[in-house]
């Protein structure tokens, strides 16, 4: 099981190979300025490593307005 830190070092790594900013557990996603196909990128990676976690109905839950990465991590720990 990775660290919390691990896991926001690695959806950080996605964000910043999708030309996004890096973000705190604590900030918004939207916050990294990731564009639409990056979050695309971002939730098919996440899915594909984590046991299909980030599939379109959890995707498709999303308040983007509120979500934080922290509420991401969550979403991976509790499909670990």
């Amino acid at each position: 099981m990775q660290t919390r830190e691990e896991l926001l070092n690695e959806i950080n790594k996605i964000l910043v190979e999708e030309n996004a900013k890096a973000i705190k557990e604590d900030d918004l996603l939207i916050s990294s300025e990731l564009d639409s196909f990056g979050y695309a990128v971002l939730f098919i990676t996440i899915s594909d490593r984590y046991n299909d976690c980030c599939m379109n109905e959890y995707v498709n839950s999303i308040d983007f307005k509120t979500y934080k990465a922290k509420d991401l991590i969550d979403r991976i720990i509790q499909c670990s």
